[in-house]
């Protein structure tokens, strides 16, 4: 292989996993973690057993110690305690305190804080047909089922889960020799049938380590610099390094899973909806459009002004779009003389109730709207935004699954929930474990639009403005489609 390292290392890790599905299209794929600081931060257990040791020798060289202040990696820790100010002492006594306790129960747990972004990254791989992550790790064995536990509670909400076949640990609680054992991790997966073709570790000497193992470079080093930066020369020459987990550089526009349901958000002028109908996606959002028409209130009435243009627009756009047969989304609102208005129009211009979707707040219709809706648009979605009952649902609580039930009951068939409403991610999770079908909306950047697709909801409504995914312009157009893939999980 050649020296890389100048490359983004998610795009090398993109390019390599690529070549890799390509050369061993019926092999189950690997991908390699380490885990303290590479997935976690392991920052927050260095200073939590500083500040424990404070506790305990009734010292106070790290009380007023940030997370910041952790900048200096445990093989560096004579260092960093002189930067901290520490009497030199005192360097013996707490680095045999750390030593001992690095691996106790509280410590590890302490330690659970990833990244921002790993977990979306390893989401990725799991989701990928023929692929697996796994955990190569220097803890030792006996913190098996306590490693498992926290850091499947950390990705819950990112619907990442890790399991004890895929996790190998230091066999011994009191050997030093991690290299060995990150190389018997990885002959341990070989002999599981697995071909490793990327290891990620924040241990340069490790990866040299591997580099020597690997003569083949069939495995992707990939340094994660996501704490200190290391010298050049102690990197190995065929590694990547990085330190960001950016979702943007490793997910090709190609790989975007063809079940969900995608749709235009704002088709509001005649340039949107042209830009829409070159595009591959299914449905058109008119919300912003429909919502001047109800103010209109009648497509006879013509003013000088904006509400004649925009039901023009709006009936231009319907004819469009149903000679091209795209979905179409709109708004009801709390007029019902507005909303029978433009059903009627949705009626004249041939729209079947297959293709049409309403996006409608609770409090805007009533039982009897709501019934009536679905039964006169028997094909058709019916949403209502869900984002009020974040507290219920969040909790997990009967009230809101029963609130929820109550709406299927009056014909909604989908929730919606905004992308920036707190803890959106437990929310898609819990409405899923539920059995209810979900809408994320409200997603502005590319970066948001890719951990929306690794929930996996139903569907999910954007603008699609994304840079990073503009076609060469023809003209002054850009093409937008998402040409799609078939993921392993639903």
């Amino acid at each position: 292989m050649q020296n890389v390292a100048i490359q983004n290392w998610m795009q090398a890790l993109a390019g390599h996993y690529e070549r890799s599905r390509t050369a061993f299209a019926q092999d189950d794929l690997l991908i390699l973690f380490d885990i303290d600081g590479t997935i976690l931060d392991s920052r927050y257990m260095l200073l939590y057993l500083l500040q424990a040791y404070d506790r305990n020798h009734n010292t106070g060289f790290f009380s007023a110690c940030r997370i910041t202040d952790m900048s200096f990696s445990v093989a560096e820790l004579e260092a960093g305690l002189r930067s901290l100010g520490v009497p030199a002492d005192h360097f013996a006594a707490i680095q045999a305190w750390y030593n001992r306790h690095r691996w106790s129960m509280a410590a590890v747990l302490e330690a659970h804080r990833p990244f921002p972004g790993v977990m979306d990254v390893i989401r990725w791989f799991q989701l990928q047909p023929h692929t697996h992550v796994g955990l190569n790790t220097a803890r030792p064995e006996h913190l098996r089922e306590e490693t498992l536990c926290s850091l499947n509670k950390l990705g819950r909400e990112y619907r990442v889960q890790f399991t004890s076949d895929l996790l190998f640990m230091r066999e011994a609680a009191d050997s030093d020799d991690v290299i060995a054992a990150k190389l018997a991790g990885i002959e341990h997966f070989r002999a599981c049938g697995y071909r490793p073709f990327a290891m990620v570790d924040n241990q340069p000497q490790i990866l040299e380590a591997v580099a020597a193992h690997d003569p083949g470079k069939a495995i992707l080093l990939l340094h994660a610099g996501t704490l200190f930066q290391q010298r050049p020369e102690q990197m190995p020459a065929n590694a990547v390094q990085g330190n960001v987990y950016d979702l943007t550089e490793l997910i090709p526009k190609k790989a975007i899973p063809r079940h969900i349901q995608f749709v235009w958000d704002g088709v509001s002028s005649e340039a949107a909806l042209t830009q829409f109908l070159e595009s591959n996606i299914r449905w058109a959002d008119l919300s912003v459009l429909t919502d001047r028409y109800m103010n209109d209130q009648s497509p006879d009435v013509r003013h000088a002004n904006g509400p004649a243009q925009s039901s023009a627009l709006l009936q231009t756009c319907l004819q469009q779009l149903r000679q091209a047969d795209r979905g179409i989304k709109v708004n009801l609102g709390a007029d019902l003389a507005c909303n029978r208005s433009l059903l009627r129009l949705l009626q004249t211009a041939g729209i079947d109730s297959s293709d049409l979707w309403f996006h409608v707040d609770m409090e805007d219709l009533g039982e009897a709207q709501f019934r009536q809706l679905a039964e006169t648009q028997p094909g058709a979605i019916i949403e209502t935004p869900v984002d009020f009952l974040a507290p219920l649902i969040g909790n997990g609580g009967q009230l809101a699954e029963n609130i929820l039930d109550r709406l299927c009951d009056w014909g909604v068939n989908r929730f919606a929930l905004d992308w920036s409403t707190p803890g959106v991610r437990r929310l898609v999770e819990r409405l899923d474990d539920w059995g209810f079908t979900v809408t994320i909306y409200g997603v502005r950047e590319l970066q948001d639009f890719l951990q929306a697709v690794l929930l996996m909801p139903r569907a999910i409504c954007s603008d699609f403005s994304y840079a990073k995914w503009r076609e060469p312009h023809v003209g002054k157009r850009a093409v937008h489609d998402i040409d799609g893939a078939v993921l392993r999980h639903a």
